[in-house]
């Protein structure tokens, strides 16, 4: 597919030219244009109220031609006979109208920041917009103008995506990676915020020793019975997914190494220590790799936040923010969320360590800084890391009211590179999760 790109100077093979803006096919074959729709509450206008609309929106703007024109006609003039495989610059509108814009963007010169083609269709009740740019400061520009002026004018205004997510997206990478689906009961399970303090408690001794005896296992899959304090019920919902195994030891050279075995494969010729409790092989793996990640995820996804809107969540994407073909440069980010408030977005990258230390803490934050940062296409506002237990991370800022405590600093970035924060902080329970989660974001909206 041929792309079409615009240029301020005259050259040859150029499709169509209005004003100081002439288009024609790319050389490269990757995207120019980006394509963006939004829909304004304005009934009843005709195209000339939508020319002295945007007047008023900005009385800089230079346009091109001299009124509204309708689009079928530069489609029969320019590309009645064009190749379906080519990338178009009228087709593709569908809407009534089209227009061409000069705008003028602070710090730029580039022809591709500064044109915009503009194609509308009036409907009874609204004004159906399709923006054409050719860079991303260009339609963020262009974009941010229209919101400032219908949030002043109490104009409904509404978009299909937001300008700052379209711009994280232009980094993604595609890939064919799927998560497992095998254990969402185990996962529905734990975001019983009953249940979780339960597992909790039990990941911890499995993360210690990989397995746990009877004492502990008689004592965390049973609860006292309200109508018989002296007898224990048993958890079924929890003791499922844990499995009995022989624990024995083998003596090699005057060295012993633990085995364990299935409560079936018990072991004849050797010494057996006990019984103990622990995961089969295929839901360990998934403990151990992805359920901290989902656990986040879902938790997030369920979040009854008064003043928040989650309206993006994105697990396990690679990104390349340099965007050029070195494998050094792809950043993988476990989740990456887009949080509004009041028309204002968030964009946080998260990462989910189950054990959170100094160590994973420093090695993500180079991460961060080199693959991100220094890029100079950073898009979030912060990076947030979320553990599940404590590891020798001191945590230095305490939350107002509470006893709890995490930590915040400073991702610096070179040069002209922007700073930008960093929080940490460990989860105790759903509802700790809860609480801890909605002050950072607070902290986030209030001061940055």
């Amino acid at each position: 597919m041929r792309r079409i790109e615009v240029v301020g100077t005259p050259c040859d093979n150029i499709l169509f030219s209005t004003g100081t803006a002439m288009f024609r096919y790319s050389q490269e074959d990757k995207r120019q244009m980006i394509k963006y729709q939004i829909e304004l509450g304005l009934p009843n206008y005709n195209a000339a109220d939508v020319r002295f609309l945007l007047e008023d929106i900005d009385p800089k703007f230079e346009f091109l031609i001299l009124a509204p024109t309708e689009l079928t006609e530069y489609i029969k003039e320019y590309e009645e006979y064009s190749n379906p495989n080519d990338e178009c610059l009228f087709h593709d509108f569908r809407t009534k109208y089209v227009d061409f814009i000069q705008n003028n963007v602070e710090n730029t010169a580039t022809i591709q920041d500064t044109t915009i083609i503009l194609g509308y269709s009036l409907l009874k009740e609204k004004i159906y917009l399709v923006i054409k740019a050719f860079s991303l400061k260009g339609l963020s520009s262009f974009l941010q103008k229209i919101i400032h002026y219908c949030s002043n004018k109490s104009i409904a205004f509404k978009a299909e995506k937001d300008i700052r997510w379209l711009e994280l997206e232009q980094y993604m990478l595609e890939t064919n990676e799927k998560r497992s689906g095998n254990y969402k009961d185990f996962l529905d399970k734990t975001l019983n915020g009953h249940n979780f303090t339960r597992f909790r408690e039990i990941f911890q001794q499995i993360d210690a020793e990989g397995f746990f005896r009877k004492d502990f296992y008689d004592r965390v899959m049973h609860q006292e019975n309200p109508q018989y304090p002296d007898q224990k019920i048993p958890i079924k919902q929890v003791s499922k997914y844990f499995s009995t195994y022989w624990k024995y030891s083998i003596h090699l050279n005057n060295r012993h190494k633990d085995i364990l075995c299935l409560h079936d494969e018990m072991p004849t010729d050797e010494n057996v220590d006990d019984y103990v409790f622990t995961f089969k092989p295929g839901l360990m793996k998934y403990y151990l790799k992805e359920w901290f990640e989902d656990f986040t995820v879902e938790t997030i996804k369920h979040f009854s936040l008064d003043s928040f809107h989650v309206k993006y969540i994105l697990p396990g994407k690679k990104f390349n923010f340099f965007v050029d073909e070195k494998k050094e440069n792809i950043r993988e980010i476990d989740i990456v969320l887009g949080i509004e408030k009041e028309s204002c977005l968030k964009l946080i990258a998260i990462e989910c360590k189950k054990t959170l230390s100094s160590d994973e803490i420093q090695d993500t934050n180079k991460k961060c800084r080199e693959k991100v940062i220094d890029s100079g296409n950073n898009v979030f506002d912060a990076f947030l890391h979320i553990g599940c237990f404590k590891g020798d991370v001191k945590f230095d800022k305490k939350i107002e009211g509470t006893r709890e405590k995490y930590k915040q600093s400073i991702l610096e970035g070179t040069g002209s590179n922007m700073d930008v924060l960093y929080y940490a902080f460990i989860i105790k329970s759903c509802e700790d999760f809860t609480k801890k989660f909605a002050y950072i974001l607070n902290d986030i909206f209030k001061n940055w």
